[in-house]
Order: C-alpha cells, then structure tokens, then sequence
C-alpha cells in the first residue's frame, strides 16, 4: 500500500514538474513574439515614415548611399530590452521558401540568439566586397529562426529588410563546415554576400551550416 502511495506521489510531483516547465516555455515564447514584433514594427515604421522611397522596388534606388548602412539616428528603432540586453532591430531577413521571417540585431550573444537573429561583423550590407553574416538558433525552446534553414536550395532568394531599403540575395553555394572554417565567409572583391549560419546537425554545435547569396539587384 505504501509503495502504491509513494508510486502515486511521485507521479503527480512528475506532472507538476511538467505543468511548470510547459508554463515557462510558453511564457518565454511569447516574450519572443513580443520582442520580434517590437523590433520589426519599428524597422517597418523607418521605412514608410521616415524614408518613404525605401519601398520602392529598386535596392539601389532606396538611397543615395552605397548599401545600407548599419547605423542609428535617433528616429531609428529605439533600443529594446531583451533579457537584459539593451538592442535595436538592425533589419528583417526574410525567406519566404522556408518560412523565415525574423528581426536581426546586432550581436550573437546567447540573449539576442534566444529571441532574434544576430548580424556579425562590421561589412554593411549591399556594398561592394561586402559579407555580412546572419547566425540564429535551430534548437531549443525559443530561438528556432534557423530550424528550416537545412531546406535552403540553390537558386533561392531571400531579401533584408531596413528602414533604408530592400536587399535581395540569390543563393549560391551551400555548405557544412566545421566552426574554425572562416575562409567560408570572406568577402569576394566586386561582389555584396550575405552568409546565413547555424549549428549542424540539430541539438548539436560540431559544424555549421552556412548558406551564402550573392546580391541580385
């Protein structure tokens, strides 16, 4: 009788424990729509308030700088807390093929990575000889901007999004490399790259995969 009781004890401590867990991912998944929402409405608003020829179908007709530059005015996304990071929406990566659609922020320290893309580097988007790269979780409880990007092909495009304009990348090379790998992602004279990285295989951090586009304009 007693080992029924403590049989059924423990069961109910285990659904408990499942009940709060279940919560908590909720909850912090819902702080990451939140947060991704914050972040894109204030790119958005950039682009249709305050540069309204960025919607223009043209990247290079957006401005009369050479790509899009990564900088911030004071009209530009107001810095927004996440986990305790202080941050502000760099831009929108979308790839429509795969289902991406994700705010990107400067930084890839575990807080940003958990509840947005991160942008590395100092390259600026769009300018010749540049290589930006774009690194995002695959795994875990929040985070999951990268899950699908292992059905990336070929010839797909996926576009960046600021408040100074689109920029569009054709997909042209698909690689596993081990994270030592950084020749993989060095600019290319005369060319605009853009390199989207997460970790390979899934739950795992022993290699990368990087998916590289060149700009199509």
């Amino acid at each position: 009788m007693r080992s029924r009781r403590r049989f059924v004890t423990a069961g109910i401590f285990t659904m408990l424990a499942g009940l709060v867990t279940l919560v908590q991912v909720l909850h912090t998944t819902s702080e990451t729509d939140r947060i991704q929402k914050d972040l894109k409405a204030a790119v958005y608003h950039e682009q249709v308030y305050e540069n309204p020829q960025a919607s223009q179908s043209h990247p290079r007709a957006v401005s009369e700088k050479p790509g899009i530059a990564r900088t911030q005015s004071a009209s530009v996304a107001a810095p927004k807390e996440i986990q305790g990071v202080a941050t502000a929406a760099e831009g929108v990566l979308k790839y429509p093929s795969i289902g991406v659609d994700a705010a990107v922020v400067s930084g890839v320290s575990e807080e940003e990575l958990n509840h947005a893309l991160g942008i590395m580097g100092e390259d600026v988007p769009g300018t010749d000889g540049s290589h930006a790269v774009i690194a995002g979780h695959r795994s875990g409880i929040t985070g999951k901007f990268f899950n699908t990007l292992h059905q990336a092909r070929e010839g797909d495009v996926f576009s960046y999004h600021t408040s100074e304009g689109v920029l569009r990348y054709k997909v042209v090379s698909l690689q596993v490399v081990t994270p030592d790998k950084i020749d993989a992602v060095r600019p290319v004279p005369g060319e605009s790259r853009m390199t989207l990285v997460t970790c390979y295989p899934n739950y795992s951090n022993a290699y990368r995969l990087l998916v590289t586009g060149i700009q199509v304009d």
